[in-house]
């Protein structure tokens, strides 16, 4: 119990990095609000507009649409090369463990049912925590990343207002708590933390 209590509640610094990234995170995607909440004045616009005559100008040099080209073959590419990595990880230790089941002597008092029955377990418990990660990464992207900045954005538009504070606050914990998932289900993937004895 003490394994899977020390695997689900992160430590301080766990949780003021998950808080840090969370912060850096909703301030970065909402820094014209940001900069119009602080200032009282209407520094986000001019921020915006300087942004959009950033991206102005970058689309007038042609090369929008090449960057865009190059950054979606990149993450075609991330994805493509993080699926033969885990696969290539999870067909590496299953042959190691089956090398060791069948090539090496045992005591008499060995039962080889043992051994498939944890092979199975594992690799379905690996299966598991890769497809929890991705459903996970999904969910984040479609709904709990736009909820999260709504939340925090209303804050900033009303920043006097006690719930919509608490809508900011939710919005913190949220992003933390998704981190902390993350972190959760890859060491599951990796075995770092085993939550049974073997």
């Amino acid at each position: 119990m003490d394994k899977l209590t020390r695997l689900i509640i992160p430590s301080k610094v766990a949780l003021i990095t998950y808080l840090s990234i969370s912060l850096i995170f909703l301030i970065g995607a909402r820094l014209a609000d940001v900069l119009d909440a602080l200032s009282g004045d209407q520094i986000g616009d001019i921020f915006n507009i300087r942004f959009d005559m950033f991206l102005d100008s970058i689309n007038q040099l042609n090369i929008s649409a090449p960057l865009a080209l190059v950054l979606f073959w990149t993450i075609i590419g991330v994805i493509i090369y993080l699926v033969i990595v885990v696969s290539h990880n999870i067909w590496v230790e299953a042959r190691n463990d089956l090398i060791v089941e069948n090539n090496f002597v045992h005591p008499d008092h060995y039962q080889h049912s043992n051994f498939w029955i944890t092979f199975v377990t594992r690799l379905l418990f690996r299966t598991s925590a890769i497809v929890l990660i991705f459903v996970l990464a999904f969910e984040t992207i479609n709904f709990l990343a736009p909820l999260w900045l709504e939340l925090f954005g209303n804050w900033l538009g009303h920043i006097s207002s006690p719930m919509n504070f608490l809508g900011a606050l939710i919005a913190v914990t949220g992003a933390s708590l998704n981190q902390h998932l993350f972190v959760i289900f890859t060491r599951l993937f990796f075995l770092r933390d085993r939550i049974t004895n073997q």
